[in-house]
């Protein structure tokens, strides 16, 4: 198993990094889904979801613990 962050080299993240704004890739990854980019938090949710990981190591590996908890609707931990 593999938890990895994609990011696809298309024109406005080219843009993104020509104009040093490095803080908007994870944004750029966040909405280029239908383009096969997947963020780390999407990652390791998508392997808690397949139950190959458990939910404290998802949760100890995301950048956003709120947000898996909110979407695993688990928002008490």
């Amino acid at each position: 198993m593999l938890a990895c962050e994609v990011l696809i080299a298309t024109a406005p993240v080219r843009h993104q990094i020509r104009e040093r704004k490095d803080y908007n890739l994870y944004t750029e990854m966040q909405t280029g889904r239908k383009l096969q980019m997947q963020t780390m938090d999407s990652a390791l949710l998508e392997l808690y979801q397949k139950g190959e990981i458990t939910y404290d190591v998802a949760l100890s590996h995301v950048r956003e613990p709120d947000g898996i908890r909110h979407q695993t609707g688990d928002a008490e931990r």
